[in-house]
């Protein structure tokens, strides 16, 4: 009697393991199919919205990391700056501003938008910043309020031109390849 209840609970828990493991492999193939689908469909609306962007200006050649070589129209004191200096990177279809001030990391929206003189304008959103201690007379202040004041970009020799509403160039980096 012991026997063949033994048996029978054995038949049963491999019986159950294997419904137990076919259910589990159907959920994860519908929910692999939902965010497959989930994907194609924000494909196609980043494609349909980056076509729109396309007629207006090319995000693409904007995409790229660049060292910054002259803040306010100061050239930057390479000796100052002994973790690295600061560097910006655009990634506009992500919609956003990456970098580093020489000592912290940051982040911030931005937007690139086009007028009809064909003057290409940036937006940025609030900037976020790590708060590392500064060693060295790095002014970090003097970096945000030049980025925060930018308004216009200029793409020339391959370098990047952040320019402000008076006209100034508030940043000038040098693409890093």
């Amino acid at each position: 009697m012991l026997r063949g209840l033994t048996y029978s609970f054995f038949v049963l828990v491999i019986v159950l393991t294997v419904v137990l493991s076919f259910s589990s492999c159907c959920r994860k193939k519908a929910s692999v199919q939902t965010q497959n689908e989930e994907f194609r469909n924000s494909q196609i609306q980043q494609k349909d919205s980056s076509e729109h962007s396309s007629k207006d200006i090319q995000i693409n050649r904007w995409d790229n990391l660049y060292a910054i070589e002259v803040i306010n129209g100061k050239a930057l004191d390479k000796e100052e700056y002994t973790e690295g200096r600061p560097r910006l990177e655009l990634q506009i279809q992500q919609g956003r501003l990456v970098g580093f001030t020489g000592c912290n990391s940051f982040q911030a929206q931005a937007r690139l938008t086009q007028n009809e003189d064909e003057v290409v304008h940036i937006e940025i959103g609030p900037i976020m910043s790590t708060k590392k201690g500064c060693i060295g007379a790095i002014d970090e202040q003097y970096f945000f309020q030049a980025l925060e004041s930018s308004s216009s970009l200029l793409l020339s020799n391959n370098r990047i031109f952040l320019i402000n509403e008076e006209g100034v160039i508030a940043l000038q980096g040098l693409i890093v390849d």
